[in-house]
């Protein structure tokens, strides 16, 4: 069952979309956002991710989620929230032609 986002959360990811269709209209495909989730549960995820215009790493896909975060820092605490290592910001990675990321 989906969980409520937090106060925060709800009010970024909606910015960030704006800010990310504004940012796709000038910069096209040298530009992209790739969600990784640390939901509980898949029926989360893809009600979460139904809100978003980019990219997803595939949820059930969690090595490569726990290698993402151990490479950039990535804790969740006990409340959800999250902690980012400045590194997290770097360019794609990952080259990517559709939405379904890997």
């Amino acid at each position: 069952m989906h969980r409520t986002r937090c106060p925060p959360c709800r009010g970024f990811t909606p910015a960030l979309a704006e800010s990310y269709s504004n940012i796709k209209d000038t910069a096209g495909k040298s530009f992209e956002i790739v969600f990784v989730s640390s939901d509980r549960d898949e029926a989360s995820f893809q009600s979460y991710f139904s809100t978003m215009p980019w990219l997803a790493l595939a949820f059930s896909d969690r090595q490569t989620k726990q290698k993402l975060s151990d490479q950039f820092g990535v804790q969740v605490s006990s409340s959800r929230h999250f902690d980012l290592h400045p590194c997290a910001l770097h360019p794609p990675l990952f080259p990517s032609s559709s939405r379904s990321f890997f």
